[in-house]
């Protein structure tokens, strides 16, 4: 189906291709001149390297879509694991939910979590220091694993930014009743308690990908609440993106003993009850009477840990 962006460069409809999806928005200028043609390569760059799977459905008029990572062992990286897969699944039609869900697939690759900043590492330590995996590759009390690690100053510059971006959206003259609706709609969503830190700089990086494609370049001049407003939105949304890309490549993960990743297979025994207190609480291994998290699950000697961590949704 067509392209719902409604892009005034004539781009290519991408079909089911996000490798076309990803080329066609390197195509606009304010893209490719600014911090989305620095984290679209990354993103071109992760998908030769890493395996991804994608699951198109229908465009019913709402943003559904999410990213799953798998993981392996790795004996490079100091927390033990490196990202081995993306399974993503993303509406017909969107190209820039396309470049939102991808940009989850960063934050994986980068905090091996699906979080947008990097990981409170003294909230690691309490909770994860040996990572339970079941055997699909999902980790433990997943509804319980992200938002523990997000750090209380990132999301309240993440939360003032967007309650900037919001304001400038919500006055400009320069869009169209639905490019407000646009816009809007994903800022809300990226805000919402639940959602704050995960969502955000994919919805900010599908904010600004929109922006570019209906043409604004953010050399638009005048007084707030005409085309200035939409020049400062650019700016910002800029100045928060290259914060994302620095932070990036900036985190080192903690370290992780040898042996701290743990695998369930599918009738391992030694699997604990789901409704357990797993994962729920700060050292949780205190609460079944463990002096250490590895005592719960003791790894029998003659089945060494095998290698598939951690899937995330989001």
């Amino acid at each position: 189906m067509a392209c719902v962006d409604n892009d005034k460069f004539n781009l290519q409809d991408h079909g089911t291709d996000a490798a076309v999806a990803l080329k066609q928005l390197l195509l606009v200028p304010g893209i490719t001149k600014g911090v989305l043609g620095k984290i679209i390569p990354e993103i071109q760059s992760l998908m030769t390297n890493v395996k991804f799977k994608f699951t198109w459905i229908p465009n019913n008029g709402t943003n559904a879509g999410n990213a799953a990572g798998f993981f392996k062992i790795s004996r490079t990286n100091p927390n033990g694991i490196a990202l081995e897969g993306v399974a993503v699944t993303v509406m017909e039609g969107k190209r820039g939910q396309v470049l939102h869900e991808l940009v989850h697939a960063l934050d994986m690759r980068y905090y091996y979590f699906n979080i947008s900043h990097p990981p409170n590492a003294s909230n690691l330590a309490k909770r994860v220091p040996v990572l339970y995996l079941n055997h699909g590759g999902d980790v433990w009390k997943y509804n319980h694993m992200d938002l523990p690690f997000a750090d209380a100053d990132w999301l309240k510059s993440h939360e003032a930014s967007l309650t900037y971006f919001r304001n400038l959206a919500r006055r400009n003259n320069l869009l169209a009743s639905w490019q407000r609706t646009m816009l809007m709609t994903q800022l809300d969503y990226a805000g919402r308690a639940d959602k704050l830190h995960v969502e955000f700089t994919s919805n900010v990086a599908q904010c600004l990908a929109l922006i570019y494609q209906w043409g604004f370049t953010g050399n638009e001049k005048g007084f707030l609440g005409n085309p200035r407003s939409i020049a400062l939105l650019i700016k910002k949304m800029e100045s928060e993106l290259e914060k994302t890309l620095q932070a990036w490549h900036q985190y080192q993960a903690p370290a992780r003993k040898a042996g701290a990743v743990i695998q369930f297979s599918k009738d391992d025994k030694r699997k604990p009850d789901l409704a357990g207190p797993h994962f729920e609480s700060d050292e949780w291994w205190k609460r079944l009477g463990k002096d250490k998290p590895e005592d719960v699950i003791p790894i029998p000697k003659s089945n060494p840990v095998q290698a598939r961590p951690y899937r995330s949704t989001g």
